[in-house]
């Protein structure tokens, strides 16, 4: 076999390999993005927390003979605790669902417990998560600090979220896959500037994806954190960002650049 031909087909078995890998690229990371956007429009469905006296009505029960204190409240279905206007543009580790705190003064946390299960709470305890409950829309953490026991109250997932989150998923794949298939058919340029997008927007697709599959070995009485929200971490956040854009740029400059190809020319009829 001639030197050169064995030089050609090697040079395509690895151009064949590269476009193979950055389709999977592509391909997760807008199933990634598109799952995170699904979990966003599900979590809409979810109601307001409990009033202050809600909280009240629901803690104190619990343990009759102790003094009821209403802690922090925090309002919002997810975002930054205490971050400001840099948050929203760097990023921070500190995005969270929101939640009402009520302490039970000289009770512990066994005795919370105990008298959760009797009300109807499906309780939960891991060594590594904590005491988790819930019922019906309520959800809530335990957590024993010196004397006194205090329950975070906050939002049970809505119903919608899962299987929005993996059809989102799916449904990004597939679109993914042909994203992808439509820039490697692009000339170079737009398939360079495609793959910086990928790679930037890498950390939050692995971060999104390995969260959606261990949601599935959560105890139900764990509201999972948003899925959306690992693209809102410390660094991981600007990147998205960059990614996003060059995503956009790198569809907008495939597209151009295919329109722009003369009628029989290689590029416009190139496969």
């Amino acid at each position: 076999m001639p030197v050169m031909t064995v030089a050609s087909e090697r040079t395509h078995a690895r151009r064949s390999l590269l476009a193979w890998l950055s389709t999977v690229l592509v391909a997760l990371t807008c199933a990634a993005a598109a799952a995170a956007g699904a979990a966003w429009v599900g979590w809409r469905a979810a109601g307001p927390l409990p009033s202050d006296v809600r909280a009240r009505e629901i803690v104190a029960p619990l343990v009759p003979a102790a003094p009821v204190r209403l802690g922090e409240r925090d309002d919002s279905l997810f975002g930054y605790a205490g971050g400001g206007s840099l948050s929203w543009l760097l990023g921070d580790d500190r995005f969270s669902s929101g939640y009402v705190d009520v302490a039970l003064g000289g009770a512990s946390s066994d005795q919370a417990q105990a008298a959760m299960k009797a009300d109807g709470w499906q309780v939960d305890t891991d060594r590594t998560l904590g005491v988790s409950a819930r019922r019906g829309e309520d959800a809530a953490l335990l957590y024993q600090q010196g004397g006194s026991v205090t329950i975070r109250l906050e939002r049970a997932r809505p119903g919608p979220v899962r299987p929005l989150e993996l059809a989102g998923w799916v449904a990004g794949l597939l679109l993914g896959w042909v994203v992808a298939r439509r820039l490697i058919r692009a000339r170079r340029a737009a398939l360079i500037v495609g793959a910086g997008s990928a790679v930037l927007l890498l950390p939050a697709t692995v971060l999104t994806t390995g969260q959606l599959f261990s949601e599935s070995v959560l105890p139900s009485t764990i509201t999972p954190p948003a899925l959306w929200g690992d693209y809102a971490f410390f660094v991981v956040h600007p990147m998205a960002l960059a990614g996003a854009v060059l995503g956009v740029f790198a569809l907008a400059l495939a597209y151009r650049l295919r329109t722009a190809a003369p009628v029989g020319s290689a590029d416009s009829v190139r496969q």
